[in-house]
């Protein structure tokens, strides 16, 4: 439906031996080298400037660098009591605040938050994480060697699916595993890890954000549309806008053209509403068109409230398309859909459509080219809420698997 506002306003081999800082191969893990000569696969993240922190897997330490294991087996238990007790605070907080409209539909987010409670209730040492956080301080660091994001992903993957010995495995090995296993080898597929971690230690913000996208994600009334002075509530896929909103549209747009702006800035009455039923996330996606009609941009925003009545913007994405790069094709078929042809419809019975054909060409072109940017500019987004939202669809990660997907 929203490529129809344009219409509108126009008409992821095990390892042989002890690794040396020449065996980089094509591996997949980055490689963190310590000045006595230890040799570290994982993934590097960003932490204390001080700090070099890696993700590894807690067997590959064990088998690898056991004179290391049991330090930082002690050190990663006292860290994840500390962020295990700040979680449990903010689950409660977030439940307590959380009101949904309708009482008795049942809500994705307040079951997980139970269930989630009730499984950090439960002794430490009986949860089984495969993966960890080691934190080396900088001045221990000879080297440091990360691998581009598509090699990262996959060892992510790698880790999702239970591979062993993932870490020295070549790009080429893994990816045929995965390919097997049905992993998507797409940037649209993040491959969140934050089930197979420790609850980590985080600051206020970046639990907000995790906060924020988790019911981006989940709630389907927490997307806005905007175009200009115009805010919608952006339909479900495959749903049509309701007729009143399309007529409003029509209405809010005839007094656009007229000069007429809105004396409260109309987004307000809609994040008011989230407010008010405690949550603190919400997509807007806006759509810009240049003044001759050439180009059509499209940002999609995670705004994030972070106080009463305050909302900063998380994350965003935008992507732009020139109407005449689009094929012809596109703007043929999006002509036959039916939503377009009601909206052709009341534009004329405003008085505001203009049924010559050149118009209305131009019109779907720039129509097409929305649609196309939207695509762009969501999918973008939505990799990014993934990357950072919490795995309401949890499950215990099961026994370690080969590439060739047997169970070891």
């Amino acid at each position: 439906m929203t490529a129809v506002f344009p219409a509108l306003f126009l008409a992821l081999a095990p390892i042989q031996g002890p690794l040396t800082p020449d065996d980089a191969g094509d591996r997949v893990a980055d490689r963190v080298v310590l000045r006595d000569g230890t040799i570290l696969l994982g993934q590097v993240r960003p932490g204390p400037s001080a700090e070099v922190e890696v993700v590894v897997r807690r067997s590959w330490v064990e088998e690898h660098l056991p004179d290391r294991a049991e330090a930082w087996s002690d050190r990663d238990r006292r860290a994840r009591r500390q962020a295990q007790e700040a979680r449990v605070r903010r689950l409660g907080q977030w439940r307590l605040e959380r009101r949904v409209a309708d009482e008795g539909r049942a809500d994705p987010i307040r079951s997980w938050i139970d269930a989630e409670l009730s499984r950090l209730d439960r002794p430490e040492d009986e949860q089984p994480f495969p993966l960890m956080v080691v934190s080396v301080p900088r001045r221990e660091v000879a080297s440091i060697d990360e691998q581009p994001e598509h090699r990262r992903r996959m060892l992510r993957q790698g880790w999702r699916a239970g591979f062993e010995a993932v870490e020295s495995m070549t790009e080429d090995r893994l990816r045929a595993g995965l390919q097997d296993r049905g992993f998507a080898q797409g940037a649209s597929d993040p491959a969140p890890i934050d089930d197979l971690l420790p609850v980590p230690a985080e600051r206020d913000r970046r639990w907000l954000a995790r906060r924020a996208s988790t019911e981006a994600l989940t709630d389907a009334d927490l997307r806005l549309i905007r175009f200009g002075d115009l805010v919608l509530p952006e339909p479900g896929p495959g749903k049509p806008l309701d007729p009143s909103q399309m007529a409003d549209a029509v209405g809010n747009i005839a007094g656009q053209l007229l000069g007429d702006r809105p004396a409260v800035d109309p987004i307000k009455p809609y994040l008011d509403r989230i407010e008010r039923s405690g949550r603190i996330g919400v997509v807007v996606t806006v759509l810009h068109l240049s003044p001759g009609f050439e180009r059509v941009a499209v940002e999609a925003i995670l705004l994030i409230r972070t106080g009463p009545g305050r909302w900063e913007t998380g994350t965003r994405r935008r992507a732009e398309v020139r109407s005449a790069d689009v094929p012809a094709q596109d703007g043929r078929r999006l002509a036959e859909d039916p939503q377009v042809q009601a909206a052709m419809r009341l534009l004329q019975g405003f008085g505001l459509g203009r049924s010559d054909p050149q118009a209305q060409q131009l019109g779907l072109a720039v129509g097409a080219a929305t649609q196309l940017a939207l695509n762009q500019a969501r999918t973008a987004l939505e990799a990014d809420l993934n990357s950072v939202a919490l795995r309401i669809d949890r499950r215990t990660p099961g026994p370690p698997e080969s590439p060739d997907g047997a169970a070891r």
